[in-house]
């Protein structure tokens, strides 16, 4: 039995899973994190605007303890 693939195995193993390129599967995942690395920073950028909000507009606990 020879190590070498045949060309029938060779055949198989390049319809195998045709449907998702590697390329194109580490180009989407690639997408995806920058995706969630920029939905992130906005959440946290949206989370500070209104802490500044509420802080300049008197609600905030310094101005609630001070009363």
């Amino acid at each position: 039995m020879s190590l070498r693939p045949s060309a029938k195995t060779e055949v198989r193993r390049n319809r195998y899973k045709v449907a998702m390129d590697a390329d194109e599967g580490w180009r989407r995942r690639e997408d995806n994190m920058v995706e969630i690395r920029k939905n992130k920073r906005e959440e946290n950028l949206q989370k500070k605007r209104r802490e500044r909000l509420f802080d300049s507009a008197g609600f905030g606990l310094a101005a609630a303890q001070s009363r």
